[in-house]
């Protein structure tokens, strides 16, 4: 009885991910939001307009690495609240992609 409690205590959430994965796929995500926001910056700070290629790789990014992070959650069962995290910002990157197509503007 006292072994079911110590596994059931070990199927605990953390932070960051642990399998490889799992680090790739939320650094990524990580890479592509820098990315998307320092492109925002640059053209309110400089009155420049990015190109639209670098955009669209940092949703890309966004959302290739968010689904990676999905299957991570997944198949390695990983428990990792920062893979949660950018599992939804690859499905926001997804909803993006999807409004610009519906509503264009």
């Amino acid at each position: 009885m006292a072994k079911e409690k110590l596994t059931r205590n070990n199927k605990r959430a953390y932070f960051l991910p642990r399998t490889k994965i799992g680090k790739y796929s939320f650094w990524l995500v990580i890479l592509g939001l820098v990315l998307m926001y320092s492109q925002y910056w640059i053209a309110m700070g400089f009155n420049i307009s990015p190109p639209p290629l670098l955009g669209l790789l940092s949703i890309i990014l966004m959302i290739i690495f968010g689904i990676t992070s999905l299957i991570s959650i997944i198949k390695d069962k990983e428990k990792a609240i920062a893979l949660f995290i950018s599992a939804l910002f690859g499905i926001l990157g997804i909803l993006m992609i999807l409004g610009e197509f519906i509503f264009p503007h």
